[in-house]
C-alpha cells in the first residue's frame, strides 16, 4: 500500500532515469554520488521489481555496482587496507572455488544464465559493497 499520492506508477520510471544519469556521473565525475544514491535505495526492492519493464531495468543494480567499481579505478587507484580485507579475500576465493567445484561435479556452465553463478554473484554483493564504500567515501 502506498502513501496515496498516486506516485507509485511514476516513481520507478524517475528512479530509472535518475540512475542512468548517476551511472554517467559515477564514471566521469564523482563516484560518491553513486554511493549516496544507490545504497539508500537498496531496501526499496519493490521499485526495482517495477523497473524490470524498462530496458536493462533488471540489470540496473549490477550496472551501478560495475560503474562504481570502474569509477573507483578510473578516478582513484588507491586501495584502503584494513584488517578485514584478508578474510574477505579468502571468503571470496573459497566461495568461488566452491562454485567451480559445483561446475566440475554437477555440470552446467559458468555463464550468467546458470543459477549457481547468479546466486554467487548476489552473494558477493555484500563484500563488494564493503570495498566500494570503504574506498569511495572518506
Amino acid at each position: 500500500m502506498g502513501l496515496g499520492l498516486g506516485l507509485s506508477n511514476y516513481l520507478p520510471f524517475f528512479v530509472y532515469l535518475i540512475m542512468i544519469g548517476i551511472v554517467c556521473l559515477v564514471l566521469f565525475k564523482d563516484r560518491r554520488i553513486g554511493v549516496l544514491y544507490y545504497f539508500p535505495l537498496l531496501p526499496l526492492i519493490i521499485i526495482f521489481i517495477k523497473m524490470k519493464e524498462f530496458p536493462l531495468g533488471k540489470d540496473l543494480l549490477d550496472i551501478m555496482v560495475l560503474a562504481l567499481i570502474i569509477g573507483w579505478f578510473m578516478q582513484n587507484k588507491e586501495f584502503v587496507k584494513t584488517e578485514i580485507n584478508r578474510p574477505l579475500y579468502a571468503f571470496i576465493v573459497i566461495t568461488f572455488f566452491a562454485l567451480l567445484n559445483g561446475y566440475i561435479n554437477f555440470g552446467g556452465g559458468l555463464s550468467g544464465a546458470d543459477v549457481r553463478v547468479q546466486m554467487w554473484k548476489n552473494y558477493m554483493i555484500m563484500p563488494v559493497i564493503f570495498f566500494i564504500v570503504l574506498n569511495n567515501i572518506k
